[in-house]
């Protein structure tokens, strides 16, 4: 399932980190869940080599040849792929990859949840460090769709992204038949893709979120079997 978001700044929250912090954690107990929460440490490596496939939690996880960037050096310039993480949340950014990859870190082992790509989604161009603080981390894509930037606050469960040139939608590539449409002043929407027979929804919005009109989702194209499929 894929959104289309015309706005400036996105939390990408409620679907993708609240309501999957647990995901994966066995049965486990609140206090067990609690001891084993990770770090909200903030983070940026340099993975040494680009790689042309979506990272497996494995490779996350071994961190194999990376190199961490302090956080003096801003001008630093990654050999391979990009990583910013705030113990909560990873973001992959890959030099031949498309837009930036999502994963949760809240059952203890990373677990992908979404690709954010500026629409209508080309291949990347640049991938630059935009911010390596103590307070929070950024990385910034470019493509020819267009330059968008992606940033992790310390301990925080969102991700703030941000289109910095023109004024294309970012597009949320979530790999879930289920999207939850948050209203502040009404019950929430849940849409399920494998139900509805349209293709093209198009959520009733007013309020705060009117801006977002454009706001599409869709149903996953035939063969894709409730993947990302863009």
């Amino acid at each position: 399932m894929s959104f289309h978001l015309k706005s400036g700044v996105v939390l990408a929250s409620w679907v993708f980190s609240v309501g999957t912090a647990f995901a994966g954690d066995g049965g486990k107990s609140l206090e067990d869940r609690t001891a084993e929460r990770p770090r909200a440490a903030l983070s940026v490596w340099d993975t040494g080599t680009s790689s042309g496939e979506l990272l497996a939690p494995g490779i996350l996880e071994q961190k194999n040849g990376w190199k961490p960037i302090a956080s003096s050096e801003m001008e630093y310039a990654c050999q391979g792929d990009t990583i910013i993480a705030n113990g909560r949340l990873l973001v992959v950014a890959r030099k031949l990859g498309i837009g930036v990859e999502l994963y949760s870190l809240g059952s203890g082992k990373p677990i992908y949840r979404a690709r954010l790509v500026v629409a209508p989604g080309k291949n990347n161009d640049r991938v630059a460090i935009t911010e390596n603080a103590r307070s929070a981390v950024g990385v910034e894509v470019a493509s020819k769709s267009g330059t968008g930037r992606f940033r992790l606050k310390k301990g925080e469960q969102f991700i703030e992204s941000q289109a910095v040139s023109g004024e294309a939608p970012l597009r949320v590539e979530c790999p879930s038949p289920f999207a939850l449409l948050p209203d502040f002043f009404a019950d929430d929407i849940l849409f399920d893709a494998g139900r509805d027979a349209q293709r093209n929804l198009h959520p009733p919005l007013h309020g705060a979120t009117r801006r977002h009109r454009d706001e599409r989702l869709r149903e996953p194209r035939a063969g894709c079997a409730r993947d990302a499929c863009g």
